[in-house]
């Protein structure tokens, strides 16, 4: 698959593995990685994200369409900073965010054709019960990098309190809301469709065989991981 002229979006549910995708290709095979969700941590109280989130509570977690001007200056955002990044690089570019709907597939792309670029996409699919416990691990080990608890870590979210005194009944509630409202793109034009609950070495190798990679004889998942780990990390002090 020739990237010269294309981007790759890798799209799915939080904890399917977009991230982890996005820096296996940085750390292994030298991609440039744009991290979608930089903006929902650098500018948290913006319009633009405060907008999206309202896309996210009020409309798709509720299994309802969300009107287009809620989410469109987001994903507006990560095209506009992607197309300028690909100016000043010589590496293929990967794109990770999670979109909710084919809608949303063809708005960015159609924005990335207007400056001669296409968009191939990726689609992470997993099983809810992956989803569920990835989604606990995953908050547990950031409280831990940060010294809370799990219950000091819930009280210090907005929007993990709003469901309530910290329980795991009430945590797993939490993460089953985020379940609901994602379209699949299966079937979308230049769309792979890729399952990870299957394991790392399963979804890298069919990541290579849909674009073509090099065969890397050797990795460690956990090396990947702790990558978006520190982003987090420095994310939270570029908000302080």
């Amino acid at each position: 698959l020739n990237m010269n002229e294309n981007i790759l979006w890798v799209s799915g549910r939080p904890t399917s593995g977009k991230t982890w995708v996005g820096d296996f290709l940085l750390h292994h095979h030298d991609w440039h990685h744009l991290d979608g969700d930089e903006q929902f941590f650098l500018q948290p109280h913006g319009d633009t994200v405060q907008m999206y989130n309202q896309a996210r509570e009020d409309y798709q977690f509720k299994g309802k369409s969300a009107p287009a001007h809620l989410w469109m200056p987001f994903l507006s955002n990560i095209c506009e900073q992607a197309m300028e990044m690909r100016k000043n690089i010589s590496t293929n570019m990967v794109i990770t965010m999670g979109l909710f709907s084919r809608e949303q597939a063809d708005f960015v792309r159609q924005i990335m054709k207007s400056e001669g670029i296409h968009v191939i996409f990726v689609d992470l699919q997993m099983s809810d019960e992956d989803f569920l416990a990835r989604n606990k691990s995953r908050n547990r080990r950031k409280a831990d990098m940060i010294g809370l608890s799990m219950r000091e870590f819930w009280d210090g979210r907005e929007r993990m309190k709003k469901f309530g005194e910290f329980s795991e009944e009430k945590e797993m509630e939490y993460y089953s809301r985020g379940m609901v409202g994602w379209e699949s793109l299966e079937g979308v034009e230049d769309c792979f469709v890729i399952k990870s609950s299957g394991g790392y070495q399963d979804m890298v190798d069919a990541l290579r065989a849909a674009l073509g990679l090099r065969i890397v004889d050797s990795f460690q998942p956990t090396e990947i991981g702790d990558i978006n780990m520190n982003r987090w990390m420095d994310y939270k002090v570029k908000q302080v």
